[in-house]
């Protein structure tokens, strides 16, 4: 089932709109979070780090869809 929803998923992520709006928000958060200290980084340093905080921020929205997506259907099948 989760093969499935990763599909829906992908499809989702597709819409240019989500991209640029989770874009933005993780551009923030990574200003936020290391505030000076990104200033004071090397431009090459700085990449990797974007790198991996967008590749950690993707791969968490991915499972909270799949994980919200499950959820739905378990209501939806309970009846409630």
């Amino acid at each position: 089932m989760d093969e499935a929803i990763e599909e829906i998923y992908k499809y989702f992520v597709q819409e240019k709109q989500f991209r640029r709006d989770l874009t933005t928000k993780v551009e923030r958060e990574i200003d936020a979070t290391y505030g000076e200290e990104w200033k004071e980084m090397e431009k090459k340093q700085q990449e990797r780090q974007k790198e991996k905080a967008f590749r950690i921020a993707f791969e968490a929205e991915k499972c909270g869809f799949i994980k919200g997506f499950q959820y739905a259907v378990r209501l939806f099948m309970s009846g409630r």
